[in-house]
């Protein structure tokens, strides 16, 4: 009942500060929602949570009566309901056609705790919980904050501003280790191509098999058919997936090759002329994918060529 007639005080107060009507509600075991249209700031919530408690402070009276369709209802929402209808009445703030149970008075209801808001299809979700819910889900959220302050030594109130600037270090840090992470994988690449012969027919061929395709593969794939007369075969097995690379002179279509013998093989993917990439259903033979590209790239026991040590 709490959730409920919570629910009512709230959707009333969002169309009063906010000209939010309210197009959905879920009333959920842990967390409720109402989905209003349109989009809701910060400032807008805190004070329609504000001005809701204030509601339950006064200890309104929420009342039930019963009218006719007919009549002039008032309703904070049309009905399409006929004949007889139920009102749930929130005094000076809300009436709504309702068949549910209620609080007696607002201050039933006890606190309202608005938690946070969500973008959905163009409109705003508003979690929300009541009474006790509420007091629990506070001191829950207070103790978490309280453990994350302890953890950086600072006081509660600086938390949020350490947790971001911690966060910008750690992006910072990732993009420097993913820039040198992609300087070495081209590197490789690079150092792929000149310690891998060329075929009698002047290109270079890797055939490689790796647990997963990566970016850093990628980046290698790229690096090494940077250079002339050049392919770069990569097959991943988790997930089965397989990774194309040449280059321009090379005589092959990337794309084009691959898409058709994915197909084959019930898997989806293309890509350009020089680089393509796909993937075939888990089941599906990826050592079959791998030999129908084998044979396609002269990438035979024959006429493979993979990279020898460098000289010394």
């Amino acid at each position: 009942m709490q959730q409920h007639t919570g629910q009512h005080l709230l959707s009333a107060v969002l169309l009063d500060l906010c000209d939010a009507p309210t197009v959905g509600f879920h009333l959920g075991a842990e967390a409720s929602t109402i989905d209003v249209a349109g989009a809701l700031e910060a400032g807008q919530i805190r004070e329609v949570e504000r001005r809701a408690n204030q509601i339950v402070f006064e200890n309104r009276p929420v009342m039930v009566s019963y009218q006719h369709s007919s009549e002039d209802l008032g309703l904070r929402k049309p009905t399409e309901r006929e004949g007889v209808i139920r009102i749930v009445s929130i005094q000076n703030l809300d009436r709504s056609a309702c068949g549910g149970t209620h609080v007696r008075a607002t201050g039933e209801i006890g606190p309202i705790l608005i938690r946070k808001l969500d973008r959905i299809r163009g409109n705003t979700r508003v979690e929300f919980l009541c009474g006790l819910r509420a007091l629990e889900r506070a001191r829950a959220d207070f103790q978490a904050l309280s453990a994350i302050a302890r953890s950086f030594s600072a006081p509660l109130d600086e938390t949020p501003a350490l947790v971001d600037s911690q966060r910008e270090k750690l992006l910072d840090s990732e993009r420097a280790r993913r820039k040198v992470a992609t300087e070495l994988a081209q590197a490789r690449g690079r150092e792929l191509y000149v310690n891998t012969s060329p075929g009698a027919d002047g290109v270079r061929r890797v055939e490689r098999r790796v647990e997963t395709l990566s970016d850093d593969l990628r980046a290698e794939a790229q690096s090494f058919t940077a250079g002339q007369k050049s392919i770069f075969l990569a097959i991943g097995e988790n997930p089965p997936s397989v990774l194309l690379a040449v280059s321009a002179d090379s005589g092959v279509k990337a794309g084009e090759l691959l898409k058709a013998a994915l197909t084959k093989a019930n898997g989806r993917g293309g890509g350009s002329a020089t680089m393509a990439q796909g993937s075939v259903p888990p089941g599906a033979s990826l050592d079959e994918l791998a030999k129908t590209l084998a044979s396609s790239l002269d990438l035979t026991p024959d006429t493979r060529h993979l990279p020898h040590p460098p000289d010394t």
